[in-house]
């Protein structure tokens, strides 16, 4: 049977029109399973306040995610909290290891819809008993040992010092490194480091805090040796304090 040609045309056109329409249904198919995927971040895990035992993690929601019912938070795969906050303080740790922590955020519906991850994550080290020259990474340590007598330790650039003893006695060489840009922190409590008579004390681009003290304590003192300090910031007039007897050199700049 013979058809005319505006026949051939609209079977053309309604042919044209399925494409169109089976294509914008593939789209938002692909369009739905993409929204619908778990995201991934590693890099919203803040770690902070180490100490010897613990330390505490906080992180931050991606942006436009409204519909997170509550987290889950693992160490080492172990699910230790289900909770609404977005912090959680780890206790009772193993200061030789290093622990991973993942956190799943949980939505209203209860599905996982993101991941954040950190790895290796160590707590603070505690030194104590030094008996030879050591350069000390970037870190978070607790200083329990004298430095003796032609002996070096350095701490480098970003460091976090807490003193843990209550007079850490210098008589060789401590070094705390820092710059404007990754500074330092010594956190001296009612303690102080001292330099002794053959001792020197160097710190730069550091910050002094006196922690848990009612009074001014001398966190930096010179029995006799030396003491360098440049660019050293303290909060308040409680802090960064210097005392010196009869010191052999004292230089402090800005």
């Amino acid at each position: 049977m013979y058809r005319s040609k505006k026949f051939y045309v609209f079977l053309l056109i309604i042919l044209v029109l399925f494409i169109a329409g089976f294509s914008l249904i593939t789209f938002k198919i692909k369009n739905n399973a993409l929204d619908n995927e778990v995201s991934s971040n590693t890099e919203t895990i803040k770690v902070s306040n180490k100490t010897l035992n613990g330390f505490t993690i906080s992180w931050d929601d991606p942006e436009n995610m409204s519909n997170v019912s509550e987290y889950k938070v693992y160490l080492d795969n172990n699910l230790v909290s289900v909770q609404k906050e977005k912090s959680y303080i780890f206790d009772n740790l193993d200061n030789l290891n290093k622990y991973n922590v993942k956190i799943e955020t949980i939505s209203d519906t209860q599905e996982v819809i993101n991941v954040k991850e950190v790895n290796s994550i160590s707590t603070a080290k505690e030194i104590s008993n030094i008996k030879e020259d050591t350069v000390f990474p970037e870190g978070t340590y607790y200083l329990k040992s004298d430095i003796p007598e032609n002996i070096t330790v350095v701490f480098e650039a970003g460091s976090q010092i807490t003193l843990n003893s209550i007079v850490t006695e210098i008589k060789g060489t401590l070094k705390v490194e820092g710059t404007n840009e990754k500074r330092s922190t010594i956190k001296s409590g009612a303690y102080s480091i001292e330099a002794a008579e053959t001792g020197s004390i160097d710190i730069s681009g550091t910050d002094i805090e006196l922690i848990g003290a009612s009074y001014k304590a001398g966190a930096i003192i010179a029995r006799g040796g030396k003491i360098k300090l440049d660019n050293v910031i303290s909060e308040d007039d409680r802090k960064a304090n210097v005392i010196t007897y009869d010191a052999k050199e004292v230089e402090i700049t800005n």
